[in-house]
């Protein structure tokens, strides 16, 4: 009794923190979308029209009226939560464009994913703002820059020239994005969806031994004095080893 009595505590407790959050997800997308209200009561009723309509159509039975009208008002509850969960993504989104690191908050939400996002971009320049974040998956390494296109193609040599000296002979891909709205670059509200469809060629194991050596090299980076040109450094390939 005392376990029953403890697991109905904690579903209860869970359906309010669900409830709470939904309620949370409404009040934030609602004060910038003021047509809200209208998706999601639309999305409630379309599948509840369309059980009528065919209910209607073929005579049913007041049993399968009952049972198709619970149906219907629980499909509509599942398209109302996606319609608003898509509506305040967009909200988001929106809100965030061309803010200096908007994408470190789309690139958190990504590693749930099987990335690896650093939340500290690995280059930021603090005048223009410009930033480059970098990233792991098994579909390879990604350099998301955000700014002057010119200038993260610079620094982005840079990054990309020492990923591949501590990944010799190896053909794992980097990929460039630039975040923006202009020619060549990628919206923020596409940017999670173009990094998880690039195509998977390493195992998790391979993904392991391409993280341990980038930390490595983020750490030696880390500690080099001013006056050392990485450029010019040379790692021993049997130290990363």
């Amino acid at each position: 009794m005392a376990r029953d009595t403890k697991s109905t505590k904690g579903a209860k407790k869970d359906r309010f923190q669900t409830a709470k959050q939904v309620i949370q997800v409404y009040q934030f997308a609602s004060k910038d979308r003021k047509d809200l209200p209208v998706w999601l009561v639309l999305s409630v009723l379309l599948p509840v029209l369309l059980m009528i309509a065919f209910n209607i159509a073929t005579h049913s039975g007041w049993i399968w009226w009952v049972f198709s009208m619970v149906l219907a008002l629980t499909l509509g509850v599942m398209i109302a939560t996606i319609v608003l969960t898509r509506i305040a993504d967009s909200v988001g989104y929106a809100r965030m464009e061309g803010q200096p690191g908007a994408s470190s908050a789309v690139l958190r939400s990504i590693n749930k994913s099987g990335y690896n996002f650093d939340e500290a971009p690995v280059w930021f320049d603090r005048k223009t703002k410009d930033g480059v974040w970098q990233g792991t998956g098994r579909s390879g390494v990604f350099l998301i820059g955000e700014g002057n296109k010119q200038r993260l193609t610079r620094e982005m040599n840079r990054l990309e020239a020492a990923i591949h000296r501590v990944t010799p002979g190896s053909q794992i891909p980097v990929y460039r994005i630039f975040v923006g709205n202009g020619e060549g670059q990628t919206p923020l509200r596409k940017l999670r969806s173009t990094v998880i469809k690039k195509k998977i060629v390493m195992s998790k194991t391979e993904l392991d031994q391409l993280n341990g050596r980038i930390t490595s090299l983020q750490t030696q980076q880390q500690q080099m004095p001013r006056s050392v040109d990485p450029k010019r450094l040379k790692i021993s390939r049997r130290m990363m080893r």
